[in-house]
C-alpha cells in the first residue's frame, strides 16, 4: 500500500502535513508516503513504481515468471501516458 498525499506543490494550502502523513503510514503498517503533484510532475511516477515492486516482492516466484509480461506491459502504458501527459501541457 502507498499512502498519498496529493497536491503537495500548494504548500499555502496544506491542511495535512507531512509529519501527519508519515505518522498515519506508521500506523496503517508502516507503509508507503509519498507526496505528490500531478501539476509539477512530483513523485506521480514513484507511487506507481513503489506499488509494482511492493506485488513484485508479495507474489511467489512461480506466478512472477507468469505475471511478469503484465507489468512490463503497465510500466509501457505508465511510459507512455507520461510522455503524453507532457505533450498536452
Amino acid at each position: 500500500m502507498v499512502l498519498t498525499g496529493n497536491k503537495c506543490d500548494l504548500e499555502d494550502d496544506r491542511v495535512v502535513t507531512r509529519d501527519q502523513g508519515n505518522a498515519l503510514a506508521q500506523q496503517w503498517g508502516n507503509c508507503t508516503f509519498l507526496e505528490t503533484s500531478a501539476r509539477k510532475k512530483i513523485n506521480v511516477d514513484e507511487v506507481f513504481f513503489d506499488l509494482v515492486r511492493q506485488i513484485n516482492r508479495s507474489m511467489p516466484e512461480k506466478v512472477k515468471k507468469n505475471m511478469c509480461i503484465y507489468i512490463y506491459i503497465s510500466m509501457i502504458i505508465v511510459f507512455f501516458f507520461s510522455i503524453f501527459r507532457c505533450l498536452i501541457r
